[in-house]
């Protein structure tokens, strides 16, 4: 926060940053996934509730984005988003935003973790000068 108060950001580069390591699962506008929260105005959050939300998901939660774990018959265990049940299948979306749907028959178990898909610290992962521009084109467009 301190960086980019004196140093400050580039939006154009902040819209790349953005589809780089966020449209995988976010949406603003026309660009991204529709996985995670929506991302339409959330600079109205203001920078510091921005912050927190990128390098702790998982301090202010909704509790419609904890990921569900499901335990296949096969063996096979499944972490994600539970988006919608249709009919005898279940969809959830993954950590790359991609849905997978099971059968219903194939859920040995499941259960809902109190935990965000988004993983803690994302934002530690890209680099200051980006993370100044991807605040930027958060907060100002």
């Amino acid at each position: 926060i301190a960086e980019y108060r004196e140093k400050g950001g580039h939006s154009e580069s902040g819209k790349k940053i953005y589809a780089t390591y966020c449209a995988a699962c976010h949406k603003r506008g026309n660009i991204g996934a529709d996985i995670g929260p929506q991302l339409e105005g959330i600079g109205n959050r203001g920078m510091e509730r921005l912050v927190e939300d990128i390098i702790d998901p998982n301090r202010n939660i909704d509790v419609a984005f904890h990921y569900s774990i499901a335990a296949l018959k096969d063996g096979r265990v499944i972490t994600g988003l539970k988006r919608r049940e249709v009919d005898q299948t279940v969809v959830f979306a993954n950590i790359e935003g991609k849905e997978i749907v099971i059968q219903k028959s194939e859920i040995e178990n499941q259960v809902k973790s109190p935990a965000s898909i988004m993983p803690t610290g994302f934002g530690k992962a890209i680099p200051a000068p980006d993370f100044r521009d991807l605040l930027e084109y958060l907060l100002t467009e």
